[in-house]
């Protein structure tokens, strides 16, 4: 369900944004890491995103920094590459995310592994300890 909102225009540039985001501003804002409050209290009335969520929105948008920013009419995300470049960064924009969740998933697992070899090491030198005690060993 779409939400209202008391959108006063104040420049072009947010006329824009808010014509981008506001069919959607819970999954905008999940998608670009910031809280909805963020979207309607911040860059509905007048705040600027961050260049990092400018690429972002635009690149999900299929619009160009020049056409949100200026309101270049040319509207092409990449004006002066060709068609293979234009694929090429496509690719890479489309799947970046899904390459650093991968990364994360894997280097989270790796932490997890020396957490439990790190575990199996205390417990090992426990065993030690207590068969020292013990006399079973020296």
């Amino acid at each position: 369900m779409s939400r209202k909102y008391n959108y006063k225009s104040l420049d072009p540039f947010h006329d824009r944004l808010f014509n981008l985001l506001k069919g959607d501003v819970a999954g905008w804002a999940k998608r670009l890491g910031v809280t909805e409050s963020t979207i309607r209290d911040r860059w509905f009335k007048g705040s600027y995103p961050g260049a990092d969520k400018i690429i972002r929105i635009c690149t999900e948008t299929n619009k160009s920094p020049n056409w949100l920013l200026i309101d270049d009419s040319t509207n092409n995300f990449y004006p002066y590459a060709d068609k293979e470049t234009h694929d090429r960064v496509d690719f890479i924009l489309n799947h970046s995310q899904e390459y650093a969740d991968d990364l994360k998933r894997r280097i989270q697992a790796l932490f997890d592994r020396g957490k439990e070899i790190k575990e199996l090491k205390e417990k090992i030198d426990l065993i030690v300890e207590i068969l020292k005690i013990k006399g079973d060993i020296k």
